[in-house]
């Protein structure tokens, strides 16, 4: 068909392809934010101190596959795994092909890593949704075998349905009682109060493991930094979800994800502990599918 092969390893070549790589991204309504440059590219420039090694697939000098791929190894273990880049903390993984393309560029791809056999050892792809191109069946000729198996699911509400329903009326009864205590208001960020709530966010995240007796995944710089940048840049592009709680003035719970379409991905969450019975996190759930 045309298609032609771009092996990259330069990090600067990946954050060229960014314009090429949204609009393609944009295209494919399979897609989740975590395909997304805005996602991919902080991560890399936060957690990328291992080797590169993606391939993008261009047809016509049209960009119609991207599958952004690193080597890791540690001196704990030497085996080098080929991952794909956001393997730790990313929901959802995947390589980004137009429908079209699958079949073509997901043989490529397999040709393409096979040949370069010598610089790796185990291909570990993680947190693939079902109908991911990368579990297609891999040919016997490519000298490769695969083997699947289950990770722990990400929950999935229909929000439209009788579940969503429920779970809004509950938080409506929970707003209502807490209501008729203290004063509440639910802020959703703006360019002006972004700073503020996101610190309140993780100040909050990080408060309530701590009363479980565990740091909790932002109390290291560089994971408060990463989401800094990627929840910035979503900002930007109208698509952030974080909502905030003010009971009396004052934040007491934030909740923080991403809008793609027709669905939103809820990451993480930070709230009170004081505030645990009165459930503010399921108030602010509620405002979440209220306002999807």
């Amino acid at each position: 068909m045309g298609l032609a092969t771009e092996f990259i390893s330069d990090p600067d070549r990946l954050q060229q392809l960014e314009p090429d790589w949204r609009s393609l991204w944009s295209l494919l309504e399979d897609t989740t934010p975590f395909q997304s440059p805005d996602w991919i590219q902080p991560w890399w420039r936060h957690y990328g101190d291992t080797n590169l090694f993606s391939f993008a697939f261009w047809n016509d000098g049209q960009l119609v596959g991207l599958s952004p791929l690193n080597i890791y190894s540690s001196a704990a273990d030497s085996t080098r795994r080929l991952f794909l880049v956001g393997t730790g903390n990313t929901d959802y993984l995947n390589a980004i092909i137009r429908l079209d393309f699958r079949p073509y560029c997901w043989t490529l791809l397999i040709d393409e890593i096979s040949r370069r056999r010598e610089q790796w050892d185990e291909c570990d792809f993680q947190r693939l949704r079902p109908g991911s191109v990368l579990l297609q069946q891999i040919e016997s000729g490519s000298g490769l075998f695969a083997k699947a198996s289950e990770q722990e699911p990400c929950v999935v509400v229909d929000c439209s349905g009788s579940a969503g329903e429920r779970m809004l009326k509950t938080a409506k009864v929970y707003a209502r009682k807490l209501s008729s205590k203290e004063r509440l208001a639910i802020d959703d960020a703006n360019p002006d109060s972004f700073e503020d709530m996101l610190c309140a966010f993780q100040q909050l995240h990080e408060r309530r493991w701590e009363a479980k007796g565990f740091p909790g995944v932002l109390a290291e710089e560089r994971d408060r930094n990463f989401h800094h940048q990627v929840a910035s840049r979503f900002l930007r592009a109208g698509t952030l979800m974080l909502y905030a709680l003010r009971v009396s003035g004052k934040i007491d719970s934030v909740i923080y994800g991403l809008h793609r379409g027709a669905r939103t991905y809820s990451y993480l969450s930070g709230f009170d502990p004081a505030y645990r019975r009165q459930s503010v996190g399921t108030i602010l759930v509620g405002h979440a599918i209220d306002n999807r």
